[in-house]
């Protein structure tokens, strides 16, 4: 697999970044939701859970950050989504955390995949 990041196009920029922004949001939400309906604390609906997501990727404006943005951003999502979940839906802690950890983990996953490749970049 060629990791090299390939040059942004003009179409890249500005219509398949947006709609990937805007997408990812909403994606996260909707599992979220799914996880928090499993555990049974889904009780304000599926609004509750965008507001919540929508407000926890606030921080996004610090993804600019080479590493620490990534680290900053995961630290916030895994305190503010179940903050959030459990004062929206008025749930207990236990299972607004246990609604997010599968995307704790897949945030986790992207920072550290991120590192791999920043450390691989610099020894390049």
């Amino acid at each position: 697999w060629n990791l090299d990041p390939a040059p942004a196009t003009p179409t890249m920029l500005f219509l398949v970044y947006p709609l990937v922004g805007a997408a990812l949001p909403l994606l996260c939400a909707l599992i979220v939701h799914a996880q928090l309906r499993i555990v049974g604390g889904n009780r304000a609906g599926l609004g509750a859970t965008m507001r919540t997501v929508l407000y926890a990727q606030s921080i996004e404006l610090l993804s600019w950050l080479p590493l620490l943005g990534t680290v900053i951003f995961t630290v916030w999502h895994v305190w503010v989504i179940p903050t959030g979940l459990k004062r929206m839906h008025g749930t207990s802690t236990g299972r607004a955390f246990a609604a997010t950890t599968v995307l704790a983990a897949l945030l986790l996953w992207l920072a550290v995949a991120e590192i791999a490749a920043a450390v691989r970049w610099v020894q390049s």
